[in-house]
This record gives structure tokens, sequence and C-alpha cells, in this order.
């Protein structure tokens, strides 16, 4: 018998520190901390656990538009409007172990690969770099779109990039030849698109766009369809990153469990959405979750806690409550 899903969320802790808008948040692999990276040109550290305050990672001249977790949880990636990638050393005081330079313009997006030696940056001089983490040198550059690129992934096995362009495409990447693979584009819209990221199982796409949409992909057809459209929030100045949220649930009778699987987004409005994943109907709305614009969210490596990040300079740390009957 499938359990039924009720969500309900409260706030665990506010995250207060930064001076301007916080543009991501990304919880660690290890699910031990939570990174902000701001437009105030630093990236915080906090506990998760706590919510305590751990470290500042300063060195950017420039805002912080996007932040990326080594998979042993050791570094941190961060993309910036002066240009650069830089790479902290999380647990060793924050010290930066290495800079790459070489975009024309903004770095807007940055990610690790499953082996954490490759290091891949979007940037809005409309390429994509590979950057070699111990040698501290740019394998490739990739031509990649005609408009600034908004939003990259590595695959779960690092073999494929996902990239996504204010031009309106969805581009699939092959890591070692740089070639494109795919286009995917929705036929009657280019809305610009301002975030991509793989499905935890891998097998399809999750974009958010400048039309108030965000899209689910399945990129192994041969036209890489959308497969569902969730819609309901504002969205049509910020970049908004979106994410998935997974609740298992384990019968005491039986060794059988069911799952449900949500997309969840923030909205310019400042309030929170909560898609099913099947029907794409919103079944929760946090209403007031922030001042103004909800830049980004990210769930913990557990699934259930969930992390959001503002224009008003705040981030939270949010749990279920009452999640499962």
């Amino acid at each position: 018998m499938l359990c039924m899903y009720l969500l309900s969320y409260t706030v665990r802790f506010s995250l207060e520190g930064h001076t301007a808008g916080i543009t991501a948040v990304r919880f660690s692999p290890d699910g031990r901390f939570v990174a902000t990276g701001s437009a105030d040109a630093t990236v915080k550290l906090w506990h998760a656990q706590t919510g305590a305050y751990e470290l500042t990672l300063a060195g950017h001249v420039a805002g912080v538009n996007d932040v990326a977790w080594s998979p042993d949880s050791t570094l941190l990636a961060t993309a910036s409007d002066d240009k650069t990638v830089r790479v902290f050393a999380a647990g060793t005081g924050g010290a930066c172990v290495r800079t790459f330079r070489g975009h024309a313009n903004y770095v807007t997006a940055v990610d690790f690969n499953c082996k954490g030696n490759l290091v891949a940056s979007g940037s809005f001089d409309e390429s994509i770099k590979i950057w070699d983490l111990r040698r501290g040198t740019c394998l490739r550059t990739l031509p990649a779109h005609s408009d600034p690129v908004a939003g990259l992934h590595f695959s779960r096995d690092g073999t494929l990039i996902v990239s996504g362009s204010h031009d309106g495409q969805i581009r699939l990447w092959d890591v070692t030849s740089g070639q494109c693979l795919k286009t995917i584009i929705e036929p009657d819209n280019n809305a610009p698109v301002s975030a991509v990221k793989f499905s935890p199982n891998g097998r399809y796409l999750l974009s958010s766009a400048l039309d108030g949409s965000v899209r689910l992909w399945d990129y192994l057809t041969s036209d890489g369809r959308c497969v569902r459209t969730f819609q309901s929030h504002k969205n049509d100045a910020y970049a908004l990153t979106p994410t998935f949220i997974v609740f298992t649930s384990s019968s005491s009778s039986s060794s059988s469990s069911s799952s449900a699987v949500y997309v969840v987004c923030g909205s310019e409005s400042g309030e929170i959405f909560f898609w099913d994943l099947q029907t794409k109907q919103p079944v929760l709305i946090l209403t007031a979750a922030h001042v103004g614009p909800v830049l980004a969210v990210d769930a913990h490596p557990s699934g259930s806690m969930l992390a959001s990040a503002g224009i008003d300079h705040s981030a939270k740390i949010w749990i279920p409550i009452n999640h499962v009957t």
C-alpha cells in the first residue's frame, strides 16, 4: 500500500550575515554543511544541523553567482562576476587553492564532475570551459551558445555536461571530445533558460526559464522532448534555480517502500512552490518564504531538508513536519 505524502514545512534556521542578495545555496554531499554565495562577493559556510556560522570564503572582487561542492565535500568551486572561478579548501580555513582565469565576461555557473578532478564553468561570454583541478589548466573551451550560458551540470558518471542559455537552448556535451551531442528547445517558445540539472536517477533534465515555467525533459529520446511543465510561480526577470526532493518511506510490516518525488522552485513573489512530479500540480506553497525573489533552493542529500536563498540577503533551512500519513 502506497503512503500518502502530506507536505508541510517549517523554518528551522535563518542564516543571516550576507550584505547583499544570496544567489546560490548548496548542501555539501556529506550533508554536514550549507554553502551560500552572494552578490557581496563572499561565500559563507553554515552547519546544516545547527545553523551555526562556520566560515567565510573571500577572494572574489565581484559578486558570486554559483557554488559547487566537490564529491568528497572538501572543496568548493565558485563562479563570479570578476570573470574567475576559484576553488576553496572548505576544511582548512577556507584557503583558495586554485584561481582559474580565462573567461572574457561574468562567470555564471560552475560544477564538479563525479571524480572531483574536473571543474566546468559557464559564462556570459557564451562559452563553457573545462578545467583540470590538479594541473590548474583549461583542458577545453566549448563555444557553447549564441547567448550567455546561465547554467550547467555534470551527469552522474561525469561523461556529459548539460548547459542552458539565454538563447533558449539546452545542450548536451560529451566531456571527452567536447562534441555537442544534442540541442533541445521548446518548439513554440525559446524563453531564456536560467538553470539546468540532471535528475537524481540521471534519466531526465530539469530546467527553469524566464517564462514562469520549470520543465522536465526526457533527453534520451531522439527529440529530447518535454514530458512535464510546472507553472504557477512568478519568474520573468531573475535566474531561479529549481531542485528535486524525494521522500521515501518503508513499511513497518514488510520490506516494501514507497516514494514521492517533488519539483521545488522559488518564485519572484517570495514564495517556494512544490509540485508533484507525476500530476504537475502544486501541492505546497510556502508563502512569504523570503522578502522578494527566492533565487535558489537545494535539497539535503537525505532528501527531506530544504535550503532556500533570497535577494533579501538571507538563507533558510526548512524541515518537513507531518509529511506522511
